[in-house]
């Protein structure tokens, strides 16, 4: 989770918002992500609901953020989060590891407006990728 952070913090901007589930290993995860980009964790926003939460319900979550915000971190859980992504992006990635990043880029000015498919991948890492 540390590793995560740092190797985001020299690739990626802050997020605004960071939403996350509430159980235990997700809130740790947030948290050490938040404290890499000095980000409070006061301003972290846990959800029930994304423990378990089918594909219909976190792409409702992701059209309901802020429009205050443009970069939002979700922290949430398999299969959903893997589902998600295959969905926005309408890549095929088996499985988003554990502490994974897949970061996604819409062109477009509402999160109410994300729609199947319209998602353009921006980043996607984990702690035991390899690289070259």
């Amino acid at each position: 989770m540390v590793l995560m952070g740092k190797r985001l913090v020299g690739l990626l901007e802050s997020p605004e918002l960071i939403v996350c589930s509430s159980a235990t290993r997700a809130a740790v995860t947030a948290r050490a992500i938040a404290d890499a980009y000095e980000y409070s964790h006061d301003k972290i926003v846990f959800d029930d609901a994304i423990y378990g939460a089918s594909l219909k319900r976190l792409i409702d979550l992701v059209r309901s953020f802020t429009e205050r915000c443009d970069r939002v971190m979700l922290v949430g859980h398999n299969p959903g989060i893997t589902e998600a992504f295959n969905c926005l992006s309408k890549l095929e990635v088996s499985n988003i590891p554990t502490c994974g990043v897949a970061v996604l880029h819409f062109d477009s000015d509402s999160w109410s407006d994300i729609a199947e498919g319209k998602g353009k991948i921006a980043h996607y890492d984990y702690p035991k990728r390899i690289s070259n």
